[in-house]
């Protein structure tokens, strides 16, 4: 018998949740700094799939009754000025097992859920996926989608690294000093190879400063002739936001890292993250993670060294001009 697809419901929750944890069980064998919470309670994952399939649309595969594959559509908003959709990494999952191919599968609900977003004029396709999902990643460039982020976690040990020359790292107790060095940083994300639009106007710029202090972050700065040279932001994890699969779990978060070109390569970077993760032990944390653009050349590099990837997000752009039948 060939394969059947359905549309996902609550009926299907069950299984969905089993395939997908499956998968994550066998990401926290690679990286075991996951945290097991999902593995002992699935319900929490039934429940996201849940808010899901509330706006929809998703869909399952089946073969001779069994189902074997799932995708789920998640949030939609407005990304780069267009339309854009995503399917979180929970969202999408096949059979470890299956004999038929996970290519046929995916591209089969791809399909599928591709053609009703493309009739809602949504022209950016999001999925995320976890980072030792080889296959998924695989398929995805196929498909023509292109990395975007990258979610990476490492423990609270000491890493060995070499400072050329003295660095000294303060922690910043009022944020208008700070408001230069965020500028510049914002104007970074601009340029070549990421070209993302970040706040520019001064306002904006004192508002993502602020921000900063006002969730009670830690914030360390390197000054380099009087002048903030180089700063790390660190705190408690924001809820709801990027780290999806760490929320409610004991692990802090990288917020921003910001070193000026002049004073790179001097392991600048690296005794502000060194700083970042002595607070977070003081201050009981399990683990520490962060996520970046993986255009981002530098920042991938540094964060690469000192971290390993635990989920990644992959984007395609589909023509606006086309009409969907």
């Amino acid at each position: 018998m060939g394969i059947v697809m359905k549309k996902f419901t609550e009926e299907h929750l069950e299984r969905a949740v089993d395939i997908f944890l499956k998968i994550y069980a066998y990401e926290r064998e690679v990286n075991p700094l996951l945290p097991p919470h999902l593995l002992n309670e699935p319900e929490r994952v039934e429940n996201w799939l849940r808010l899901l399939i509330q706006t929809g649309p998703g869909v399952t595969l089946f073969q001779d009754g069994h189902m074997l594959a799932y995708m789920v559509t998640g949030d939609r908003f407005r990304f780069k000025g267009q339309k854009a959709v995503m399917v979180p990494e929970y969202a999408h999952g096949a059979e470890i097992d299956t004999e038929i191919s996970w290519n046929i599968l995916y591209r089969e609900m791809y399909r599928e859920l591709s053609t009703a977003w493309g009739r809602q004029g949504i022209q950016l396709h999001l999925m995320g996926f976890l980072a030792h999902d080889h296959e998924v990643k695989d398929i995805l460039f196929d498909l023509g989608f292109g990395g975007l982020l990258a979610e990476r976690i490492r423990d609270l040990s000491d890493f060995p690294y070499i400072s050329v020359g003295r660095v000294t790292v303060e922690e910043l107790q009022d944020g208008e000093s700070l408001i230069p060095i965020h500028r510049d940083h914002m104007a970074y994300y601009s340029q070549s190879p990421l070209f993302l639009k970040k706040p520019a106007d001064l306002k904006d710029i004192k508002k993502g400063v602020q921000e900063y202090f006002d969730d009670e972050n830690l914030v360390l700065v390197v000054r380099e002739e009087g002048e903030i040279g180089a700063y790390l932001v660190v705190g408690e994890s924001a809820r709801g936001a990027e780290g999806f699969l760490l929320q409610q779990t004991n692990t802090a978060q990288i917020k921003s890292l910001y070193v000026k070109p002049a004073l790179r390569a001097r392991g600048i970077g690296a005794s502000l993250l060194m700083k970042g993760i002595e607070w977070a032990r003081e201050e009981g944390f399990d683990a520490l993670f962060v996520e970046h653009e993986t255009a981002n050349t530098p920042g991938s590099q540094f964060w690469g060294r000192y971290f390993d990837p635990y989920v990644y997000f992959a984007m395609r752009y589909v023509e606006d001009t086309l009409s969907t039948p």
